[in-house]
């Protein structure tokens, strides 16, 4: 019983201070043009993409995220941000570390395949031209 708490109590405090994690001005202003970038170029509507990134850039020029200590303050104020400008609820901001881990390892995998799609496209071309030079 005795280690169940232990444990119960060492999981509750890692998870505290997962979510308290300091964020830095230059987090928020890397994920505040990071989010306008992806609203911007993938919102349903083109010409509302473009309005909201620039008053969500707005925002952060005016300090309206600065107060945000750790990301899960940082996340609620953006989401907060993004829903009044937008009047949109599909619009949400959400840090987690593991999902993070997880997007950087696809994205090097994807990395590898397009470099093997590459190389193997590369060793067709070459096949193919020399084919032609027997000819």
């Amino acid at each position: 019983m005795r280690k169940k708490l232990t444990m119960t109590f060492l999981l509750m405090i890692l998870s505290i201070l997962s979510q308290s994690q300091g964020v830095s001005k230059n987090e928020i202003k890397e994920a505040s043009y990071k989010i306008a970038e992806l609203v911007k170029f993938n919102y349903v509507l083109k010409e509302k993409g473009y309005e909201i990134a620039a008053k969500f850039i707005k925002n952060y020029k005016t300090g309206r995220f600065d107060f945000a200590d750790n990301w899960k303050q940082l996340d609620s104020v953006m989401t907060k941000s993004l829903n009044e400008i937008s009047n949109d609820g599909h619009l949400y901001t959400w840090h987690n570390l593991e999902i993070v881990k997880q997007l950087k390892q696809e994205k090097s995998e994807e990395r590898k395949e397009d470099v093997l799609s590459f190389s193997m496209i590369e060793r067709l071309l070459k096949a193919i031209l020399d084919f032609k030079r027997l000819k």
